[in-house]
């Protein structure tokens, strides 16, 4: 009797190592692009005054919903690619579309977890004493992801949904 490997059938099922597939993808992506956002994250910048006050500089004053607007569009197009490979390439099927989804979200979460590491360790720590008139300090506004968290896997799955309502029986055969 010789093993699954050595008689020429899989081992694992397709479905199982497409899943894993679309995993690891996901999250190597995804943390990428998590540690990308983090290292490029807008800030606010102040100037400091000779009464050692501060005063906004123009322009600068909407850093954190412009770090919003850069997660929600990126994780996005990160869940779309997702939904669009995995439907081309690898097994299909209602299973598969809640896995991607579920995926995507996971994979957006860590995005948040990754780009916060990552700012959290690139941030500048100031000290009051030691700052001077004229002086810029750069300060990150937090963000509250949750209302964008599952929005990427919204769009995954009415991508991969979209592509099994316009495909054929015949498609689905051959990615099988």
């Amino acid at each position: 009797m010789s093993s699954g490997f050595l008689s020429g059938r899989r081992a694992v099922p397709r479905g199982v190592s497409d899943g894993l597939l679309v995993f690891v993808v996901t999250t190597v992506i995804f943390t990428i692009a998590g540690a990308v956002w983090g290292w490029l994250y807008p800030t606010s910048q102040f100037l400091v005054t000779p009464n050692r006050g501060l005063e906004e500089v123009p322009g600068t004053a909407d850093s954190g919903f412009r770090a919003f607007l850069i997660f929600a569009a990126v994780t996005c197009v990160l869940g779309l690619l997702t939904a669009v490979w995995a439907f081309r390439f690898l097994w299909r099927g209602i299973g598969q579309l809640i896995w991607v989804a579920a995926c995507v979200a996971f994979g957006t979460w860590w995005f948040v977890f990754i780009g916060e590491q990552v700012l959290d360790w690139l941030a500048p720590v100031y000290d009051a004493n030691s700052t001077h008139a004229g002086d810029i300090i750069k300060i990150s506004h937090a963000i509250s992801p949750w209302p964008g968290i599952m929005l990427a896997p919204a769009v995954a799955m009415m991508t991969y949904w979209i592509g099994a309502v316009t495909s054929t029986d015949a498609d689905f055969e051959r990615a099988r």
